[in-house]
C-alpha cells in the first residue's frame, strides 16, 4: 500500500509540474505573439494595434492586416470581422460544450 501512495504522489507532483511548465510556455508564446502583432499593426498605421493583446482581438487584427495586404493587390476583403466572428463562435461553442460536460458530470 505504501508503494502505491508513493507512486500516486509522484504522479500528482509530475502533473502539477507539467501544468506549470505548460502554462509558462503558453504565456510566453502569447506575449511574443502580442508583441509581434502589435509591432506589425503599428508599422502599418493600424488604429486597432491594441487589439493584439486581447484574446479575440488578435484574430480581428490579423484579419485587418490581411485586408490591408489585399488592398495593395486591388482585392476588397473583410477578413477582420470574419475572423473575429469565427473566433467568437468557436470560443462560445467551447464554453457551452464545457458547461454541458460539467452539467453531465454533476448528475
Amino acid at each position: 500500500m505504501d508503494d502505491f501512495v508513493t507512486w500516486l504522489m509522484i504522479f500528482f507532483w509530475a502533473l502539477i509540474i507539467i501544468s506549470f511548465v505548460s502554462m509558462a510556455y503558453f504565456v510566453i508564446v502569447y506575449i511574443f505573439q502580442g508583441i509581434g502583432l502589435y509591432k506589425m499593426a503599428k508599422n502599418t498605421g493600424n488604429k486597432y494595434a491594441w487589439c493584439a493583446w486581447l484574446p479575440l482581438g488578435h484574430q480581428f487584427l490579423l484579419g485587418n492586416l490581411a485586408d490591408r495586404y489585399n488592398m495593395t493587390r486591388n482585392k476588397k476583403t473583410h477578413y477582420g470581422p470574419l475572423l473575429l466572428g469565427f473566433s467568437a463562435v468557436a470560443t462560445l461553442g467551447t464554453w457551452f460544450i464545457s458547461a454541458g460536460m460539467i452539467n453531465l458530470l454533476d448528475d
